[in-house]
């Protein structure tokens, strides 16, 4: 896997439970009129974790066990938290909110 410019891209991993929230989340944004909004978010963070999760999001905190660092970013209506291994390449879905 590759991106765009060329340089090898990430591998995002999202649990059963990510995937159903993801599902739970677009369905509250839906009732409050920002549907379009959470589409257009989603894709927004999906291709930023998989391209270059490490210059999309602000660094929170080191997982030195894990070689893992933190990040946060937020793409109106979501947050999101998650975790990368730069070594393995490997993105980790932490958490994803919706703006109250």
């Amino acid at each position: 896997m590759t991106t765009s410019n060329g340089s090898p891209g990430f591998d995002l991993i999202l649990s059963k439970h990510h995937v159903q929230r993801i599902y739970d989340l677009h369905q509250q944004a839906f009732q409050r009129g920002l549907g379009d909004a959470f589409i257009d978010a989603l894709k927004i963070i999906d291709r930023n974790l998989r391209a270059d999760p490490i210059a999309f999001g602000d660094p929170r905190y080191r997982l030195p066990a894990l070689k893992m660092v933190v990040y946060f970013r937020a793409v109106y209506p979501l947050t999101v938290d998650y975790g990368v291994n730069e070594e393995r390449r490997l993105v980790f879905m932490r958490t994803i909110r919706l703006f109250e």
